[in-house]
C-alpha cells in the first residue's frame, strides 16, 4: 500500500505519467524492460509498431539517460534502480508480453519477471551469453567478479534458458545450434531479432568522383572505458588497432554510443590524448542511430576491425555474435571492413559483397 501510494503520488506531480503508460484498448502491448537499453530494442519497437500495429513501452531500471528515447517507443519511464517500482510499474501496465533484456550484471531481471508473472509471456533478449562469453572463473580472475556474483549470473542464465516463453539473441541462425548442447531448450528461439529498419536508411549517394581515395573510416558503437581490463575488453577498446590505422593514409572517426556516458574525458583520457596528437582520428559522442544516415556521405567504409591479441573472449562468441553495428552501416549504405575471427558477420559479408573481409596480417597495409 505504502509503495502504491508513492506511485501515485509520483504519478500526479508528473502529469498524470504512471496513467499515460497503461495501454491503449485494442492494440496488443510489448513492454520491453531493461536495466540500459541497446539499439536493437529501438529497431524492434519501430517494426512492431509500424507493421502490426503495436503499443510499445520502454522501462529502464536504471533510468533514461537520453530523452531521445521518447522517439522509439509510445511510452518511456526509468526507475532510478528501484526494482520494486519497476515491477509494480509493469502490474500496473498490464502488457499482453514482457520482453525483458538479458546482459552481464542483469541476468537476475529476466528470472525475476519470469517468477513475477507466471502467466504472462515473458521473453528474453540476450545481448551477450554468460557462459559464451568467458569461462566461469575467469569472471573472477579476469573480469573481478565475485564468486557469488558469477554463480548467480550463470545459474540464472540456465533458468532463463530452460524456463521463458521466447528466447532471442544476437546470432544468425547457424551459429545459435551450440546453444543446443548446453541446455534443455524448451521454448521458440529467435535469431536475428532485428534488421536494418528502412526508416534509419541513408539516401543513395549520388555525383562522386571515381577518381577519390576512399580512406574515411567510420566505426560506431560503444566502446569500454579505458580502466576495464584488456584480457577481456582488450579488442572492443580499439587502442591495439588504432596505430597499425592511423601511421596509414586514413581517417578514422568513432561515433561512441549515446546511451553511454557523455562525460568522455573520465572514461575515455586515452582515446581523447590520441585524437589530440593524430589529425586523422577523432573521437565524439554517437547520435541516435536514426540520425547516422545524415553523416553517411561523410565515409567510406564502415569498421568492425579488431585485434584479439591476448583477449580471453571466447571464440565461440566471436565467431557467433553479430553486433548492432552491422544494421548501422547497412542503413547508411557503408561497405563493411570486417575481421575475419567474427566469422558470423564475415560469411554475410562475403556472400552478399557487401564490404571487405580482412586478416590480421591485411589490418597494417589497409590504405
Amino acid at each position: 500500500a505504502g509503495l502504491r501510494a508513492k506511485l501515485e503520488s509520483a504519478a500526479a506531480a508528473k502529469a498524470g505519467e504512471m496513467e499515460a503508460l497503461r495501454r491503449p484498448a485494442g492494440r496488443v502491448s510489448i513492454c520491453y524492460v531493461a536495466n540500459a537499453p541497446f539499439f536493437n530494442l529501438f529497431r524492434e519497437s519501430l517494426t512492431v509498431r509500424r507493421e502490426l500495429g503495436w503499443h510499445t513501452t520502454l522501462l529502464n531500471l536504471t533510468g533514461i539517460n537520453n530523452t531521445f528515447q521518447r522517439d522509439y517507443f509510445d511510452r518511456v519511464q526509468g526507475f532510478g534502480g528501484d526494482l520494486r517500482a519497476l515491477l509494480q510499474a509493469v502490474a500496473e501496465l498490464d502488457p499482453d508480453i514482457i520482453q525483458v533484456l538479458g546482459w552481464h550484471h542483469t541476468y537476475y531481471l529476466p528470472m525475476v519477471f519470469r517468477l513475477r508473472f507466471p502467466d504472462r509471456p515473458v521473453l528474453c533478449e540476450f545481448q551477450d551469453l554468460v557462459s559464451a562469453f568467458l569461462d566461469k572463473a575467469e569472471y573472477v580472475s579476469l573480469w573481478g567478479q565475485a564468486p557469488a556474483e558469477a554463480e548467480l549470473e550463470h545459474t540464472a542464465e540456465r533458468y532463463i534458458m530452460e524456463n521463458m516463453d521466447g528466447l532471442l539473441f544476437p546470432y544468425v541462425r547457424e551459429a545459435a545450434g551450440f546453444l543446443a548442447s548446453r541446455y534443455a531448450l524448451r521454448c521458440p528461439t529467435l535469431s536475428l531479432p532485428a534488421y536494418p529498419f528502412p526508416g534509419f536508411f541513408a539516401p543513395e549517394r549520388t555525383g562522386e568522383s571515381p577518381e577519390r581515395k576512399r580512406n574515411r573510416l567510420l566505426f560506431v558503437g560503444g566502446l569500454p572505458a579505458t580502466n576495464d581490463p584488456d584480457s577481456v575488453f582488450g579488442d572492443a577498446k580499439l587502442l591495439n588497432l588504432l596505430p597499425d590505422l592511423l601511421d596509414q593514409d586514413l581517417q578514422f572517426t568513432v561515433f561512441n554510443n549515446p546511451l553511454l556516458p557523455t562525460d568522455l574525458a573520465v572514461y575515455y583520457p586515452e582515446h581523447l590524448e590520441l585524437a589530440r596528437q593524430r589529425m586523422n582520428y577523432r573521437f565524439l559522442p554517437g547520435v541516435p542511430p536514426d540520425r547516422l544516415r545524415d553523416y553517411a556521405g561523410l565515409y567510406d567504409y564502415g569498421v568492425m576491425l579488431y585485434r584479439f591479441d591476448g583477449v580471453r573472449v571466447s571464440r565461440d562468441h566471436l565467431s557467433a555474435v553479430l553486433p548492432s553495428k552491422f544494421y548501422a552501416y547497412m542503413e547508411m549504405g557503408l561497405p563493411i571492413l570486417v575481421s575475419a575471427e567474427l566469422a558470423s558477420v564475415a560469411d554475410l559479408v562475403r556472400t552478399h559483397e557487401v564490404g571487405l573481409v580482412l586478416a590480421p596480417e591485411d589490418i597494417a597495409r589497409l590504405g
